[in-house]
Formats: C-alpha cells, structure tokens, sequence
C-alpha cells in the first residue's frame, strides 16, 4: 500500500492524468450552455481516467505475480491492498468532480457527496482492469476502417469499465436529472460495497 502511494506520487505523468481528467469536467461545466450529456460523458471519461493513473501499483503486480506472492497474505488480501491507494485517490478526485458539477447544476454539496460515494467503485473498476487475465485473442475477425480485430477483444477492453457502468449509475442519474438526492447516495454507496466484494472475490478465481 505504501509503495502504490509513493509510485502514485513520484509519478508526474499519473499526477498529469489526474489534473486532466478533473480538467474535462471543468471544461464541460464552463460551458455557456449546461449540457447533462455532456458532463455526464466527461465525468465517464474524466473520472476513469483519473482513476487509471492510480492503479499503478494493481498493473505492476499483475505484471510481476511475485510481488504479491511474496507477501504473507492470501490473493483476497492482496487484492484489497492493492485498492487502497486508487480508493483514496477518488475520494478526493470524487468530491472535487462533483462540486464542479454542483456549482454549475446545483446541490454542490450533495454532488461532492455522490462523488464520495462513488470512489470505491472508481477504484474497484481500474483495479478489475489492471488485474485482468491476458487472454490470447483468437476470435472472430471483424473487419474494419482500420482493420480488422478480433470479436472477444471487446470483453478485454470493457473488463473494469464494466464495473464503473453499471455500478456508477446512481451518479450517472443524478447528473443526467441534475437532481442528487440522499436516495442516491445511499444506493452508491451499496453499490461501492457490491464493486469492492466483486473485485476482492474475483482473486479466488484467477
């Protein structure tokens, strides 16, 4: 844990992303016209970015096995080691994200709130992501503009984004309706809890 916070610290380019991905959703709020979709894209992509930049320490040891295998704890412990520095980070990533969404649509406090809550979560999906499984992508070709690739290189790149979508939803709500409520934050916060027991047991099957 120590050495994921020191590496996120002495990194400049992980630092970068942060700033830029809070820099998107400042762009988007300081539009002339408040648009829902548009900040809540921004948010998407701001916030994973941010949150990417923080699970250095996951990607390197799913690089490196031995560094947890060193350790004397079980995978699930490692696992939720690894957790706590991207889960720290997006606390306070989270409550600056919504205050700038709150200053612009309203309920600052209740944004930064959501965004709190949302932190977990944000952590669990790039943790889920840096601890994904290579897999030797031999599907279907689809071709494309670009070339073709391979069908089930979809679910490599959706492994961690799949969790921010579907367990971010109450946020995701709450600024397309620019309506954040107490109902909200209490289901991200049970949502935050499910992210963080689906990412910790998925170290038992790998």
């Amino acid at each position: 844990m120590t050495a994921d916070a020191v590496r996120l610290a002495r990194s400049p380019r992980h630092l970068a992303h942060i700033l830029v991905g809070v820099a998107l959703v400042l762009i988007s709020v300081s539009l002339s016209a408040y648009v829902p979709v548009l900040a809540l894209f921004a948010v998407a992509v701001g916030g994973y970015l941010a949150a990417l930049a923080t699970a250095e320490g996951a990607r390197v040891a799913q690089l490196t096995p031995a560094l947890d295998a060193l350790l004397p704890r079980s995978a699930r412990h490692s696992r939720a080691a690894r957790l706590v520095v991207p889960t720290i980070s997006m606390v306070i990533v989270g409550a600056i994200l919504g205050a700038l969404l709150g200053v612009r649509a309203g309920g600052s406090g209740m944004f930064a709130l959501l965004g709190i809550a949302g932190a977990p979560t944000w952590a669990a999906a790039v943790v889920r992501a840096a601890y994904r499984e290579e897999k030797q992508l031999s599907g279907e070709m689809i071709p494309t503009p670009m070339g073709a690739f391979p069908t089930d290189a979809f679910s490599v790149f959706a492994t961690g984004i799949d969790v921010a979508a579907l367990l971010l939803m109450p946020i995701w709500i709450a600024i397309l309706l620019s309506t954040p409520s107490w109902p909200l934050v209490v289901v991200q916060v049970a949502c935050s809890g499910l992210a963080t027991v689906w990412v910790i047991q998925s170290a038992n099957r790998r």
